[in-house]
């Protein structure tokens, strides 16, 4: 929308909430600027901080050099013995007090840097919500539309309260499958981690006998899949909860998993076959690398599920971006 349409009157609209909407469209402007701002005044932070340590380093190193100068070290007896040592010794003051004014600069231009980014972060602190008062004002500018008593053509209005049930059917959907995407990347992190421990476990040499290194091998492993255990235990209840939020998903999400199993009672069975105190060392390895392999794969699965489901999120942003459009266009024409 442009300027001009922001000052137009829309259909039954009413010039109070045009001038919401205007201001609240303003202070997006105005936040989008700010952001630019606050990363470029965020490094410029970090630099000067750097200056500020830099400085201090070159204080040091001209501090403890006039010190061995002053002294009767072998800086300083060098310095007597040579007949320069006055010299050098206002040389070396010189640059002491050189280094202490760079200090002086340095912090001075840390706290203009500081002071610049509280003056963003305080700015951007009265726009967090320009968002939410802009929904908030088109929200009662499609009330006053879709109110029986409006003068607005029919048509709008019907085109409008179709946009509305749109929006909340495609809102719902967005929130369902965020949802299982957040616990789809913490299922994946954790069968990562469950993979990589196994790893080591089938990594750790084989070893038929008990004595000798065979014990100390036998003993780290079982080490080690006791933790696989215990990470496997915590991953299921994730897993059963990305199966019951992937239930709750509409479209093709769950269609094109194919055949996802998240049964938590897998996971049981493999830290059950784990756990087994009475497996030898070969024994032991052979079924971690079993329990890896299967693992690995409802680790993928799981991935691939948090890739369709980060499509669909964005199919659903551009949806619910075409719709607010359209909203506008008609309250705004």
């Amino acid at each position: 929308m442009t300027q001009a349409a922001d000052e137009q009157d829309g259909p039954a609209v009413g010039p109070d909430v045009l001038k919401d909407v205007t201001e609240a469209r303003a202070a997006i402007r105005a936040r989008r600027a700010l952001v630019e701002r606050r990363g470029p005044a965020d490094a410029a932070v970090r630099d000067r901080q750097a200056e500020v340590r830099d400085a201090e380093a070159a204080l040091r190193s001209a501090r403890a050099h006039v010190g061995r100068l002053e002294s009767w070290g072998p800086a300083g007896l060098l310095a007597r013995v040579r007949g320069n040592r006055a010299a050098r010794l206002a040389a070396a003051r010189e640059r002491l007090r050189a280094a202490e004014h760079e200090v002086d600069a340095a912090g001075s231009w840390v706290v203009a840097a500081l002071r610049e980014r509280a003056a963003i972060d305080a700015d951007l602190h009265g726009t967090y919500d320009a968002e939410e008062r802009l929904e908030e004002a088109l929200r009662r500018a499609e009330d006053r539309v879709l109110d029986a008593d409006s003068a607005a053509p029919s048509d709008v209005a019907s085109e409008l309260a179709t946009i509305r049930e749109d929006r909340a059917e495609v809102q719902a959907e967005h929130a369902a499958v965020e949802s299982a995407r957040r616990t789809a990347e913490r299922a994946a992190r954790a069968l990562d981690t469950v993979v990589r421990r196994l790893l080591t476990v089938t990594n750790t040499p084989t070893h038929d006998t008990w004595p000798s290194s065979g014990a100390q091998s036998t003993m780290r492993k079982h080490v080690e899949v006791q933790r696989a255990g215990e990470l496997m235990r915590e991953a299921g209840p994730t897993l059963q909860r990305l199966q019951g939020e992937l239930r709750r998903c509409r479209g093709g999400v769950v269609g094109q998993m194919g055949t996802l199993e998240l049964d938590g009672t897998v996971m049981t069975g493999l830290v059950d076959g784990l756990l087994d105190t009475s497996s030898t060392d070969v024994v032991l390895g052979r079924r971690a690398l079993a329990a890896h392999r299967q693992v690995g794969a409802l680790r993928d699965d799981v991935r691939r599920c948090t890739n369709l489901l980060t499509s669909r999120s964005r199919e659903l942003d551009v949806r619910l971006a075409a719709l607010a459009a359209r909203r506008e266009e008609l309250l705004f024409p």
